[in-house]
C-alpha cells in the first residue's frame, strides 16, 4: 500500500462522527488519498482570452483547495482544440499547446501547497461551445435551441477520431 500523501485529524470536523467514511483514505492504484471529499471541476471564468492562466484563477483555486481538506480539487474543463471549436465561455484555460504548462503548472503548485491534489477535466463542450468562433461542432448537426449558440457543423468520422485522440 503507499504512503498517504498527508496526514490529517479529522476528527473534529463537521460531520466527522455522523459520515466517518469520508474522511477515511481512498486508495486509487499508488495514489492514497487523505479522504474522500472532492472539490469538483467549476468553470470561474478568470483566465486570459487565449487560455492561458490568470492570477485570479490561482487566487481562487489555492483558496478552493485550502477547503477542501486534503482531498482532490479539480481546478477546471480545459479545452484541447487550437482552432476552439470546443471552447464553452470566454475564460476557460486551454492545454492544446505546451505553452500552457507554465500556468496549468501554477495552478497545481498553488493546490498542493494547500495540502490538495490538483485535477482538471478534459472538455470539449461541442454543440454548446464556440464562444468565438462562428460555429459549434458535434457529431451531429442537432442544433443547440437556446440562441446565444453558434450554429453547427457535422464533424466527419476523421474528426471525430481525432476528438477521441485529443482525450
Amino acid at each position: 500500500m503507499a504512503k498517504l500523501l498527508f496526514k490529517w485529524d479529522y476528527s473534529s470536523y463537521p460531520g466527522a462522527k455522523k459520515y466517518p467514511h469520508l474522511f477515511k483514505p481512498y486508495q486509487l492504484r499508488d495514489l492514497t488519498i487523505p479522504n474522500r471529499i472532492v472539490y469538483a471541476a467549476t468553470e470561474d471564468n478568470f483566465n486570459h482570452h487565449d487560455g492561458t492562466v490568470a492570477d485570479a484563477d490561482v487566487a481562487y483555486m489555492q483558496s478552493r483547495a485550502r477547503g477542501v481538506v486534503g482531498g482532490i480539487c479539480f481546478m477546471q474543463g480545459v479545452y484541447m482544440d487550437e482552432a476552439r471549436m470546443g471552447q464553452g465561455y470566454v475564460g476557460q484555460a486551454a492545454c492544446w499547446h505546451d505553452k500552457f504548462i507554465p500556468g496549468l503548472k501554477r495552478l497545481a503548485d498553488a493546490i498542493h501547497a494547500e495540502k490538495a491534489i490538483a485535477g482538471f477535466q478534459l472538455m470539449d463542450c461541442g454543440r454548446v461551445g464556440a464562444v468565438d468562433v462562428d460555429h459549434g461542432h458535434g457529431p451531429s448537426t442537432v442544433p443547440q435551441r437556446l440562441q446565444r449558440f453558434r450554429p453547427m457543423l457535422e464533424m466527419s468520422k476523421q474528426e471525430i477520431k481525432e476528438m477521441i485522440k485529443q482525450h
